[in-house]
């Protein structure tokens, strides 16, 4: 089962990870609203799927078949 969650909510859990990431909220909103990640619309609010921002930084993505 895939995870969504608030961008501000993906931020806080990269940050207990690490404190000092240069990550944004504004990025966060941005892979999803570009298509780079799994996102879902509720009302005037979108909820993103954590694993997908996850495996984003990690280098993992659909495309990437090396």
């Amino acid at each position: 089962m895939t995870h969504f969650r608030y961008a501000t909510q993906i931020l806080e859990e990269i940050k207990e990870f690490d404190p000092d990431t240069q990550i944004s909220l504004g990025f966060i909103k941005r892979l999803a609203k570009n298509g780079l990640v799994r996102a879902r619309s509720v009302g005037r609010c979108t909820l993103i799927a954590q694993e997908d921002v996850f495996r984003f930084f990690e280098g993992e993505t659909e495309d990437n078949n090396d």
